[in-house]
């Protein structure tokens, strides 16, 4: 991710801005994959690396309407199910 967009993902997450875009994105994906729980799978609101991520804050990437997880799980308004499927804790 280039550093205009890490800047604008914090910028809008302390503003509210896209707010129900992240919490549906975070709420419908990101808990529900291994990629951002750690090995004793508590959750971790980051996209860890050592787990195939990206290491981004989830709050800040998700408030980006035109980002895309790296793995595919989200992107839009969309969950792509199948992927999510593979990655489910």
């Amino acid at each position: 991710m280039k550093i205009f967009q890490i800047i604008n993902g914090h910028v809008n997450e302390l503003l509210g801005i896209n707010a129900e875009l992240s919490e549906y994105r975070i709420e419908n994906a990101c808990k529900k994959c291994k990629v951002s729980h750690d090995k004793d799978g508590v959750f971790q609101n980051r996209c860890l690396k050592y787990r195939g991520g990206c290491g981004c804050r989830l709050p800040a990437a998700t408030a980006l309407k035109k980002k895309k997880c790296p793995r595919d799980v989200w992107y839009d308004n969309t969950i792509n199910l199948d992927q999510l499927k593979k990655l489910k804790i």
